[in-house]
């Protein structure tokens, strides 16, 4: 009798736990991140340009009705790091993300990579040249469930800035990552631009930040101005590389307005938020049910010209008035 009782006590407890155990799994299913929908952001290296494009993004994405109440982000920076990137990417992958971003082609193509057999769509943001890339067929058709907005570089905008603002300059300066496609990409159009106008194009490649200092060493005796691609690596060192390029008396047109901020002569670049905010808006479709290679990659909308007035006064150029008129000017 005494063992029936005893058995009857622990089986009322087993119950009683059993039911604590069940309302706090429900409880807690209430309130888990995972009824958010979640969104992996992978940005390539950390400078302004490439936060922008992400604060953009977020902010976008909240206007368009998903705010923190509804998304869960998962964001990571692979500091310039390939192999890091795609490590992170997968990780967002087997969690589970809805979708997953990829600010600046490395981190495009991780996303890419992480994601194929595993039908989560990709949004790509600031990628020169996504077929390049291999991450779409076409900006028309992109098929591979990845699409996005591209930047690709406007270099005939920069050459017509350097001759209107620098009339003196006959050669000119470029580094960049060999290991970047978009970087790649980039050069060869800048050069075809800058031979058509007049301009000889001198070149120095990297591989990853720590060569920037050696490669901007063997330019800098040989060129008139230092002109900017949309390099990750590169920019990465903006700082380090206008302080260079100014005891040197070296004008930088840079590919985008955070680099002039940096100490860049001027650009004609796109607004990178914006970039961001054009991105949230395909996302929003993506998560409206749209499926992501049915919808037609961008292109980065408008450009501004952006001029920094320290270095012009360090410089002593003179802004013509009509570049004068339609410029923004940066401290």
């Amino acid at each position: 009798m005494k063992k029936a009782v005893v058995l009857l006590m622990v089986l009322a407890l087993t119950l009683v736990n059993l039911a604590g155990c069940s309302n706090a799994n429900a409880a807690s299913s209430e309130n888990r991140d995972d009824q958010k929908l979640r969104i992996g952001i992978l940005q390539f290296a950390p400078h302004p340009s490439l936060d922008n494009c992400r604060i953009g993004f977020i902010d976008g994405l909240a206007d368009l009705g998903y705010a923190d109440d509804k998304v869960v982000f998962d964001y990571q920076n692979a500091n310039a790091d390939m192999n890091l990137g795609n490590t992170m990417t997968q990780k967002m992958a087997a969690d589970g993300c809805d979708i997953i971003v990829g600010i600046a082609t490395p981190a495009a193509q991780a996303a890419f990579n992480a994601s194929v057999d595993k039908d989560i769509p990709v949004v790509f943001i600031a990628v020169s040249n996504p077929v390049a890339a291999g991450i779409v067929e076409s900006m028309e058709n992109p098929v591979n469930n990845v699409t996005g907005v591209s930047d690709v570089l406007q270099v005939e905008e920069q050459i017509n800035l350097i001759k209107e603002l620098l009339p003196e300059v006959k050669t000119l300066g470029v580094l960049y990552n060999i290991g970047e496609i978009n970087s790649v990409y980039q050069v060869e159009a800048l050069k075809t631009a800058a031979e058509a106008s007049g301009y000889r194009l001198v070149s120095a490649t990297v591989t990853n930040v720590s060569d920037v200092y050696l490669a901007l060493e063997s330019l800098l005796n040989r060129i008139d101005c230092l002109v900017n691609v949309l390099d990750n690596t590169v920019v990465s060192a903006m700082a380090s590389i206008a302080d260079k390029c100014a005891q040197r008396n070296i004008p930088i047109i840079g590919s985008e307005e955070e680099q002039v901020g940096e100490g860049a002569l001027a650009s004609n670049g796109f607004d990178y938020v914006g970039v961001g905010r054009q991105s949230a808006a395909i996302a929003a479709r993506i998560l409206g049910g749209a499926k992501a290679g049915d919808i037609p990659c961008e292109l980065a909308r408008d450009t501004q010209i952006v001029i920094n007035r320290q270095v012009v006064d360090a410089l002593g150029i003179k802004i013509p008035s009509d570049v004068e008129a339609a410029a923004k000017f940066v401290d």
